[in-house]
């Protein structure tokens, strides 16, 4: 088995992630060799590798940078904010400056449906298991509801929102804003949706929000550069995760709880891995203004180029699995 490319020069180290053919945990002999296309060839003839578990792994990384293939989904948006993607592989698309939301089906995203009417500008949308879209609607100060199948039927949830412009959804149905008008993260209770709960404190111009299979809720804190968690139960405790962000504008969570960030100052997509929160990778290159992520079961990642008018898909690191 061979491992080539991404690893810059002069480096000095790179730790990969890797699943190893064999047919049960243990010792692998003579089963690697790295080759550096920038100068040199280091070949572990002969080398001892010790795999714990025989399955395919879900993280390339070297240097800060993880290995990644990335293409266009889709263009033709006008400033697309936001992403959520459904189990079955269905992307949703807040098309900020076109007014409405937008569904890519799944397989393929050849075929373009809209979801709901009536939005203006909206920032945020997020998906429920039952299907349901949620959607930030900016301009009208609103968070919305549209049900499925179909998503013609608009409902109104909770009260006293200021220019919403990030979203979330937990198992339990629980919504979460990121309420940017009013430097805000609120929750609107499920099943009614009519309460609404202010949660944390010391956000400026939060754009998204996120919430993990523990209830914690992660939030792109724009104005104040950083990515930051709002613990569960209580959602009194906030901590800020990682640095070095410029006006974070998404934030996903996946199953493991790893972060992603579309760090839009830095026209950049970042993954911050759990747990610890520390140590934060480079996901592909070449956005523009990357205003919303989202990350399906599968460990692909769905990019809100806002400043291409593009959606995006970066490849999980995948490899066949093992027996």
């Amino acid at each position: 088995m061979s491992l080539t490319g991404g690893i810059a020069p002069g480096s000095g180290s790179c730790t990969v992630a890797l699943g190893v053919l064999g047919a049960a945990p243990g010792i692998k002999v003579n089963s690697v060799q790295v080759t550096a296309e920038n100068g040199g060839t280091g070949n572990t003839s002969g080398a001892i590798l010790t795999v714990a578990s025989c399955k395919h792994a879900d993280t390339v990384s070297c240097g800060g940078f993880e290995a990644a293939t990335q293409y266009t989904l889709r263009t033709g948006f006008n400033d697309p904010s936001s992403v959520a993607v459904d189990p079955s592989g269905n992307v949703f698309v807040a098309d900020f400056n076109n007014n409405a939301v937008k569904v890519l089906l799944a397989p393929g995203y050849a075929t373009l449906i809209t979801a709901g009417s009536g939005f203006s500008g909206p920032g945020g949308v997020a998906i429920d298991v039952g299907g349901n879209l949620f959607v930030a609607d900016f301009w009208n100060s609103e968070v919305k509801r549209v049900l499925p199948p179909g998503y013609t039927t608009v409902n109104t949830l909770g009260s006293g929102f200021t220019n919403p412009q990030g979203v979330a959804v937990d198992a339990n149905g629980n919504v979460f804003v990121a309420d940017t008008g009013g430097s805000t993260v609120k929750e609107i209770l499920a099943p009614a949706y009519t309460t609404v709960n202010t949660l944390g404190s010391g956000f400026y111009h939060p754009t998204s929000v996120a919430v993990d299979a523990d209830g914690n809720v992660f939030v792109a804190d724009a104005g104040n550069n950083a990515v930051k968690e709002i613990v569960a139960p209580g959602y009194t405790t906030v901590n800020t995760i990682a640095s070095g962000f410029l006006s974070p504008a998404g934030v996903a969570v996946d199953a493991d709880g790893n972060v992603f960030v579309a760090d839009s100052g830095h026209n950049a997509v970042k993954k911050v891995l759990a747990p610890g929160y520390t140590t934060v990778n480079v996901l592909g290159s070449g956005f523009n203004n990357p205003q919303g992520v989202a990350v399906d079961e599968f460990g692909n990642v769905f990019v809100a180029d806002s400043g291409s008018n593009s959606v995006k898909q970066i490849l999980a690191p995948w490899w066949p699995p093992f027996n």
